[in-house]
Order: C-alpha cells, then structure tokens, then sequence
C-alpha cells in the first residue's frame, strides 16, 4: 500500500514454522542486473544484517545468468558463524516506485528461498523502516530525491 512518502507492506506467513504460518517481514522486490529485465524476489527485511545478498547459484547463475564470480569478492558471516564467500555486483533495487542502484551480494552457500535486504544497500537508502509486529507490517518510508 503505497502512503504518502511511505510504504506499507504485509508480513508474509511462512508455512510450517507454526500453525498457521510464521509472520515475517518478507517484502516482493524487484532486480534489475545490466541489460536484463526487472524480476521480482521475496527478500526478508533484516535489520541485523551488513549487505543486501541473494543466493549466487540459485538468483546470480540460474535466474539473471550473471558471472557471479566477476564480482567484488567479500565474506559473508552468517549466524552459524560459518563464512561464506560472496561476490558483490552493481544491481537496480526496484521498490513501490523508486529505484536504487546499490551493489548486491551473491553468495555461494547461501540457501534461503529468498533474499537479504540489510542495512547497506537497504536500510541506508531509507528516511525510516520500521517493523510493526501488531499488525504484521513493515512501513518503509522513503528519502526526497
């Protein structure tokens, strides 16, 4: 729902996690990389992380068919304390309207069915995002260009 100057989006229910489904910040956003046309992803809005990352086999070879190894190479370092390596590619965030050209990490091990959007490359890019868990909302409310 667009606001003036914000945004609202609808927690997304993950099946299983509990009856009737997990609420989770997971908004649609879309991914533009060079010449290739925009496509929508599920990416889970977390304040708790550095970069904006995708899965590199999955998003960065199968489905935009980019070199995800041509990229910026930096290591991920998720909550297993594991370190993944990633791989950053300048990208277009599509979102309610606007877009941003931001750099998108694509990691290798990585295998969330859907994306990271962290505070580089998401949270920075805003005036204010703010989590309402009462009513399963995320409220993303947008800078003047």
């Amino acid at each position: 729902m667009r606001l003036s100057g914000a945004m609202k989006f609808k927690y997304y229910k993950i099946p299983g996690l509990r009856k009737g489904g997990l609420p989770t910040p997971i908004i649609e956003v879309g991914l533009s990389v060079l010449s290739y046309g925009t496509v929508s992803f599920p990416c889970l809005v977390d304040s708790g992380a550095d970069t904006c990352i995708f899965s590199a086999e999955l998003v960065g070879e199968q489905i935009l068919n980019i070199d995800v190894r041509s990229g910026a190479p930096f290591d991920a370092n998720g909550l297993s304390n594991t370190i993944l390596r990633g791989y950053l590619h300048p990208v277009e965030l599509k979102i309610g309207g606007w877009s941003y050209k931001i750099k998108f990490g694509f990691v290798y091990g990585f295998e969330m069915p859907f994306g990271i959007l962290g505070r580089e490359g998401f949270f920075n890019l805003f005036k204010r995002v703010c989590f309402d868990q009462d009513s399963e909302e995320v409220t993303i409310q947008f800078r003047k260009k």
